[in-house]
């Protein structure tokens, strides 16, 4: 009857003692990585480029593609913030080559020591022809492609929100294996 009660007891708090993990997904003071490739993920252009994630614009940065072309990354908390920047008068604007992958990758996500890993991307664009489509992920980057891609003149906008889930952190995870333990030896010695 003693180690029942003791069991009963450790199962009724053990929620407790991790209800105090539970944060808001944020990249707010983390770092991402940006890498651009241009015509396939085999092909690096330029190297990888490390951005801060404040609130705000103050963490934007420019990078300069070629002299027609420049691109605006803003990470914020929950979403990258993309803009496609066309400086030339060029007539239509300017066309990406079709190829397999000419874009960006994000990756080290860390989510401020918050586990947690991707599980969707919502694409929000005043770009004609970017969807969902355009955007592929794993559980810690996301790759932007924009192969075959026009850009009129001017500035476009495409946000990139990151659905994410928890990770169980090794911890919780011997918790719930302890209290499942515990659970298993409370029936057995019920049944005897």
């Amino acid at each position: 009857m003693k180690i029942t009660k003791l069991a009963f007891g450790i199962l009724a708090t053990t929620p407790l003692l991790f209800a105090g993990h539970a944060k808001a997904a944020s990249l707010i003071g983390d770092t991402i990585d940006v890498d651009f490739f241009q015509g396939n993920l085999d092909t690096p252009f330029g190297g990888t480029i490390t951005l801060p994630v404040i609130e705000g614009t103050d963490d934007a940065a420019t990078i300069p593609i070629n002299e027609f072309f420049n691109v605006t990354i803003n990470p914020e908390a929950e979403s990258i913030v993309i803009d496609l920047i066309t400086n030339c008068d060029c007539e239509g604007g300017v066309r990406f080559f079709e190829t397999d992958f000419t874009g960006a990758v994000f990756s080290d996500f860390d989510w401020m020591d918050n586990p947690r890993k991707i599980v969707g991307v919502e694409v929000l664009s005043e770009l004609s022809g970017v969807d969902d489509t355009r955007v592929t992920f794993e559980s810690d980057l996301v790759r932007f492609n924009i192969a075959g891609l026009t850009v009129p003149s001017g500035s476009s906008r495409v946000t990139l929100n990151l659905e994410t889930e928890t990770v169980p952190e090794p911890f919780s995870l011997f918790g719930t294996s302890l209290a499942m333990g515990l659970g298993l030896l409370i029936n057995k010695q019920k049944k005897s």
